[in-house]
């Protein structure tokens, strides 16, 4: 069983509920929108938890569902973004991140989010084939057919945007190890 109060789960999860939405969203304003609604849907329904992975695992997949929710809400499909309705030719602004993937990340976030998020949940949160099929209510074989296109899709992209300095870091390392 895992005893926390609220304020530790908060502490411990923020973060990464945080993360997972921004990475589905793209905005970080939706994103800390998300957090809150994660948390007072955390509060509501103080649901028990088995374990720490459990209780990562309901964070994640509650803030999974509030941006499926957040993004396809009768708000969201009816408002136009301001930049858009007085057509400026600025770039929105770029999605940044606190650390040294931070090129890989918005390359990442450029993907479809079916992709993007099991991207993210694989090799950022370190989950399993099989959690994250667990997670995100699917098989463990489309979990895999996801990974294998999200990887060649960002293959794809990392080469059109000049980003081939990952690959050779890559095939330096392999020939490294070899």
């Amino acid at each position: 069983m895992c005893n926390m109060t609220a304020e530790e789960f908060f502490e411990l999860y923020s973060d990464t509920v945080y993360r997972v939405a921004l990475m589905t969203c793209g905005d970080r304003c939706e994103a800390e929108d998300i957090v809150q609604e994660v948390f007072i849907r955390y509060l509501k329904n103080n649901p028990e938890f088995e374990s720490d992975e459990h209780a990562k695992a309901w964070f994640i997949r509650v803030a999974i569902n509030c941006t499926k929710s957040q993004l396809t809400s009768f708000w969201k499909r009816r408002v136009v973004p301001v930049d858009e309705f007085y057509n400026s030719d600025e770039d929105p602004e770029q999605i940044t991140f606190d650390n040294e993937e931070s090129e890989l990340l918005e390359v990442i976030h450029g993907l479809p989010q079916k992709y993007s998020i099991v991207l993210y949940l694989r090799y950022y949160e370190e989950y399993a084939v099989n959690d994250i099929a667990k997670i995100l209510h699917t098989t463990a074989g489309n979990i895999s057919s996801r990974l294998s296109r999200a990887k060649k899709l960002l293959k794809e992209q990392l080469s059109k945007e000049g980003y081939n300095h990952y690959e050779r870091d890559r095939q330096r390392s392999t020939a490294q190890n070899v």
